[in-house]
Protein backbone atom coordinates (compact mmCIF):
# COMPACT_ATOMS: atom_id res chain seq x y z
CA UNK A 1 0.00 0.00 0.00
CA UNK A 2 1.57 3.22 -1.19
CA UNK A 3 0.30 5.46 1.64
CA UNK A 4 0.24 2.98 4.51
CA UNK A 5 0.45 4.78 7.85
CA UNK A 6 0.19 8.25 6.32
CA UNK A 7 -2.33 10.97 7.15
CA UNK A 8 -3.73 12.90 4.20
CA UNK A 9 -5.89 16.01 4.02
CA UNK A 10 -7.82 16.50 0.79
CA UNK A 11 -9.73 19.74 0.29
CA UNK A 12 -12.87 19.73 -1.80
CA UNK A 13 -13.08 15.98 -1.26
CA UNK A 14 -16.87 15.80 -1.36
CA UNK A 15 -17.07 15.35 -5.13
CA UNK A 16 -15.17 15.09 -8.40
CA UNK A 17 -11.39 14.80 -8.32
CA UNK A 18 -11.31 15.32 -4.55
CA UNK A 19 -13.70 12.44 -3.92
CA UNK A 20 -11.83 10.13 -6.28
CA UNK A 21 -8.57 11.05 -4.53
CA UNK A 22 -9.99 10.50 -1.05
CA UNK A 23 -11.22 7.03 -1.99
CA UNK A 24 -7.93 6.14 -3.68
CA UNK A 25 -5.74 7.45 -0.86
CA UNK A 26 -7.77 5.49 1.68
CA UNK A 27 -7.51 2.31 -0.38
CA UNK A 28 -3.75 2.86 -0.44
CA UNK A 29 -3.61 2.92 3.35
CA UNK A 30 -3.91 6.59 4.30
CA UNK A 31 -6.09 7.98 7.05
CA UNK A 32 -8.01 10.63 5.12
CA UNK A 33 -9.41 13.96 6.27
CA UNK A 34 -12.23 14.91 3.92
CA UNK A 35 -12.24 18.71 4.06
CA UNK A 36 -15.22 20.24 2.29
CA UNK A 37 -17.55 23.18 2.71
CA UNK A 38 -20.41 20.79 1.90
CA UNK A 39 -20.37 18.69 5.06
CA UNK A 40 -23.13 16.40 3.81
CA UNK A 41 -21.21 15.48 0.66
CA UNK A 42 -18.04 15.02 2.68
CA UNK A 43 -19.81 12.76 5.15
CA UNK A 44 -21.01 10.55 2.30
CA UNK A 45 -17.41 10.09 1.14
CA UNK A 46 -16.30 9.25 4.67
CA UNK A 47 -19.12 6.72 4.95
CA UNK A 48 -17.98 5.03 1.75
CA UNK A 49 -14.34 4.94 2.89
CA UNK A 50 -15.25 3.49 6.26
CA UNK A 51 -17.55 0.91 4.65
CA UNK A 52 -14.55 -0.32 2.65
CA UNK A 53 -12.50 -0.74 5.81
CA UNK A 54 -10.65 2.55 5.54
CA UNK A 55 -10.17 5.34 8.06
CA UNK A 56 -11.55 8.81 7.42
CA UNK A 57 -13.26 11.78 8.99
CA UNK A 58 -14.98 14.86 7.60
CA UNK A 59 -14.13 18.41 8.63
CA UNK A 60 -16.33 21.22 7.34
CA UNK A 61 -13.80 23.65 5.90
CA UNK A 62 -13.91 27.02 4.17
CA UNK A 63 -10.53 27.20 2.42
CA UNK A 64 -10.78 30.98 2.10
CA UNK A 65 -10.86 31.38 5.90
CA UNK A 66 -7.70 31.19 7.99
CA UNK A 67 -9.74 30.39 11.10
CA UNK A 68 -11.52 27.52 9.35
CA UNK A 69 -8.24 26.07 8.09
CA UNK A 70 -6.67 26.31 11.54
CA UNK A 71 -9.62 24.33 12.93
CA UNK A 72 -9.15 21.74 10.18
CA UNK A 73 -5.47 21.34 10.98
CA UNK A 74 -6.17 21.10 14.71
CA UNK A 75 -8.89 18.49 14.17
CA UNK A 76 -6.51 16.44 12.03
CA UNK A 77 -3.65 16.54 14.52
CA UNK A 78 -5.96 15.92 17.47
CA UNK A 79 -7.21 12.69 15.89
CA UNK A 80 -4.25 11.43 13.86
CA UNK A 81 -1.31 13.22 15.58
CA UNK A 82 0.40 14.26 12.34
CA UNK A 83 -0.04 15.41 8.75
CA UNK A 84 1.92 13.68 6.00
CA UNK A 85 0.31 14.98 2.84
CA UNK A 86 -2.15 17.59 1.66
CA UNK A 87 -3.92 17.74 -1.67
CA UNK A 88 -5.07 21.34 -2.22
CA UNK A 89 -7.77 20.27 -4.64
CA UNK A 90 -10.38 23.00 -4.18
CA UNK A 91 -10.90 25.19 -7.23
CA UNK A 92 -13.58 27.16 -9.00
CA UNK A 93 -14.11 28.41 -12.54
CA UNK A 94 -16.93 29.97 -14.52
CA UNK A 95 -20.17 30.23 -12.60
CA UNK A 96 -20.89 33.78 -13.70
CA UNK A 97 -17.50 34.95 -12.45
CA UNK A 98 -15.77 34.91 -15.83
CA UNK A 99 -14.90 37.79 -18.10
CA UNK A 100 -12.20 39.94 -19.62
CA UNK A 101 -10.31 42.31 -17.34
CA UNK A 102 -12.66 45.07 -18.49
CA UNK A 103 -15.88 43.15 -17.92
CA UNK A 104 -14.96 41.27 -14.75
CA UNK A 105 -16.29 42.66 -11.49
CA UNK A 106 -13.70 43.35 -8.82
CA UNK A 107 -15.52 41.12 -6.32
CA UNK A 108 -15.42 38.24 -8.83
CA UNK A 109 -11.68 38.74 -9.33
CA UNK A 110 -11.19 38.63 -5.55
CA UNK A 111 -13.36 35.52 -5.23
CA UNK A 112 -11.41 33.64 -7.90
CA UNK A 113 -8.10 34.59 -6.28
CA UNK A 114 -9.31 33.60 -2.82
CA UNK A 115 -10.63 30.18 -3.82
CA UNK A 116 -7.99 29.18 -6.35
CA UNK A 117 -4.80 30.77 -5.00
CA UNK A 118 -5.11 32.28 -1.53
CA UNK A 119 -6.58 29.00 -0.27
CA UNK A 120 -3.32 27.21 -1.12
CA UNK A 121 -1.29 29.85 0.67
CA UNK A 122 -3.49 29.54 3.76
CA UNK A 123 -3.53 25.74 3.88
CA UNK A 124 0.25 25.64 3.37
CA UNK A 125 0.77 28.29 6.04
CA UNK A 126 -0.90 26.18 8.72
CA UNK A 127 0.01 22.69 7.52
CA UNK A 128 3.75 23.14 6.97
CA UNK A 129 4.55 23.79 10.67
CA UNK A 130 3.00 20.39 11.46
CA UNK A 131 5.06 18.74 8.72
CA UNK A 132 8.21 20.36 10.07
CA UNK A 133 7.64 18.57 13.38
CA UNK A 134 8.08 15.21 11.65
CA UNK A 135 10.66 16.43 9.12
CA UNK A 136 8.71 15.29 6.08
CA UNK A 137 5.62 15.94 4.01
CA UNK A 138 4.17 16.29 0.55
CA UNK A 139 1.90 19.08 -0.66
CA UNK A 140 0.05 18.67 -3.95
CA UNK A 141 -1.57 21.78 -5.44
CA UNK A 142 -4.28 21.94 -8.08
CA UNK A 143 -3.24 24.08 -11.03
CA UNK A 144 -4.80 23.87 -14.51
CA UNK A 145 -4.04 23.91 -18.19
CA UNK A 146 -5.12 27.55 -17.85
CA UNK A 147 -1.93 28.15 -15.89
CA UNK A 148 -0.01 27.41 -19.09
CA UNK A 149 -2.18 28.77 -21.91
CA UNK A 150 -4.57 31.67 -22.06
CA UNK A 151 -8.32 31.08 -22.20
CA UNK A 152 -10.58 33.83 -23.55
CA UNK A 153 -12.92 35.26 -20.95
CA UNK A 154 -11.19 33.53 -18.02
CA UNK A 155 -8.68 36.22 -17.01
CA UNK A 156 -9.04 35.76 -13.25
CA UNK A 157 -8.99 31.96 -13.37
CA UNK A 158 -5.92 31.90 -15.62
CA UNK A 159 -4.09 34.40 -13.41
CA UNK A 160 -4.92 32.48 -10.24
CA UNK A 161 -3.85 29.12 -11.63
CA UNK A 162 -0.64 30.57 -13.04
CA UNK A 163 -0.02 31.88 -9.54
CA UNK A 164 -0.46 28.36 -8.20
CA UNK A 165 2.39 27.05 -10.37
CA UNK A 166 4.83 29.72 -9.18
CA UNK A 167 3.69 29.52 -5.56
CA UNK A 168 4.37 25.79 -5.85
CA UNK A 169 7.92 26.39 -7.11
CA UNK A 170 8.72 29.04 -4.51
CA UNK A 171 7.38 26.99 -1.61
CA UNK A 172 9.22 23.90 -2.86
CA UNK A 173 12.51 25.80 -2.77
CA UNK A 174 11.78 27.24 0.66
CA UNK A 175 11.41 23.76 2.16
CA UNK A 176 13.57 21.57 -0.09
CA UNK A 177 16.06 20.90 2.70
CA UNK A 178 13.35 20.37 5.31
CA UNK A 179 11.92 17.14 3.88
CA UNK A 180 8.81 18.81 2.49
CA UNK A 181 8.03 18.44 -1.20
CA UNK A 182 5.59 20.69 -3.07
CA UNK A 183 4.22 19.92 -6.52
CA UNK A 184 1.22 20.72 -8.68
CA UNK A 185 -1.07 19.07 -11.21
CA UNK A 186 -2.42 20.86 -14.29
CA UNK A 187 -5.45 18.99 -15.66
CA UNK A 188 -7.69 19.85 -18.58
CA UNK A 189 -11.43 19.21 -18.93
CA UNK A 190 -12.03 16.46 -16.41
CA UNK A 191 -15.52 14.94 -16.47
CA UNK A 192 -16.76 16.13 -13.08
CA UNK A 193 -19.97 17.72 -11.77
CA UNK A 194 -18.14 21.07 -11.71
CA UNK A 195 -17.18 20.77 -15.39
CA UNK A 196 -20.65 19.68 -16.45
CA UNK A 197 -22.19 22.51 -14.46
CA UNK A 198 -19.91 24.92 -16.29
CA UNK A 199 -21.13 23.61 -19.65
CA UNK A 200 -24.75 24.07 -18.60
CA UNK A 201 -24.14 27.64 -17.49
CA UNK A 202 -22.26 28.51 -20.67
CA UNK A 203 -24.80 26.91 -23.01
CA UNK A 204 -28.08 26.47 -21.14
CA UNK A 205 -30.01 25.77 -24.34
CA UNK A 206 -27.71 23.00 -25.58
CA UNK A 207 -24.90 22.02 -23.18
CA UNK A 208 -24.40 18.74 -25.05
CA UNK A 209 -23.46 20.61 -28.22
CA UNK A 210 -20.91 22.65 -26.30
CA UNK A 211 -19.63 19.40 -24.80
CA UNK A 212 -19.12 17.99 -28.29
CA UNK A 213 -17.40 21.17 -29.44
CA UNK A 214 -14.98 21.14 -26.50
CA UNK A 215 -14.33 17.44 -27.03
CA UNK A 216 -13.13 18.12 -30.57
CA UNK A 217 -10.29 20.22 -29.13
CA UNK A 218 -8.95 17.34 -27.03
CA UNK A 219 -6.16 15.41 -28.81
CA UNK A 220 -7.25 12.11 -27.21
CA UNK A 221 -10.85 12.85 -28.20
CA UNK A 222 -12.12 12.25 -24.68
CA UNK A 223 -12.36 14.01 -21.37
CA UNK A 224 -10.30 12.95 -18.40
CA UNK A 225 -11.68 10.90 -15.53
CA UNK A 226 -11.40 12.08 -11.90
CA UNK A 227 -9.62 8.83 -11.10
CA UNK A 228 -6.88 9.65 -13.62
CA UNK A 229 -6.01 12.86 -11.80
CA UNK A 230 -6.28 11.08 -8.47
CA UNK A 231 -3.60 8.67 -9.67
CA UNK A 232 -1.26 11.59 -10.38
CA UNK A 233 -1.97 13.03 -6.93
CA UNK A 234 -1.25 9.62 -5.38
CA UNK A 235 2.14 9.47 -7.09
CA UNK A 236 3.06 12.94 -5.82
CA UNK A 237 1.80 12.18 -2.32
CA UNK A 238 3.66 8.89 -2.06
CA UNK A 239 7.32 8.16 -1.46
CA UNK A 240 7.58 7.04 -5.09
CA UNK A 241 8.04 10.72 -5.98
CA UNK A 242 10.65 11.33 -3.27
CA UNK A 243 12.99 13.17 -5.67
CA UNK A 244 10.24 15.28 -7.25
CA UNK A 245 9.57 18.80 -6.00
CA UNK A 246 8.74 22.18 -7.48
CA UNK A 247 7.21 20.78 -10.63
CA UNK A 248 3.81 20.76 -12.32
CA UNK A 249 2.62 17.55 -13.93
CA UNK A 250 0.41 18.31 -16.90
CA UNK A 251 -2.46 15.83 -17.39
CA UNK A 252 -4.39 17.35 -20.27
CA UNK A 253 -4.84 14.89 -23.15
CA UNK A 254 -2.01 16.76 -24.88
CA UNK A 255 -4.07 19.95 -25.10
CA UNK A 256 -1.19 22.31 -24.25
CA UNK A 257 1.06 20.54 -26.79
CA UNK A 258 -0.97 21.82 -29.72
Amino acid sequence: MRLKGKVAIITGAGSGIGKASALLFAREGASVVVADLNEEAGSAVVKQINSEGGNAMVVKTDVTSAASIQKMVKATVDKYEKIDTVFNNVGYFGGGRSGTVVDLKEEDWDFMMDVNLKSIYLVSKYVIPEMLKTGKGSIVNMASECALVGTPGESAYCAAKAGVTLLTKATALDYATKGIRVNAIAPSNIDTPLFNGYLKRMAPDDPEQLRRDVLKMMPMQRFGKPEEIANVALFLASDESSYVTGTTIVADSGFTSQ
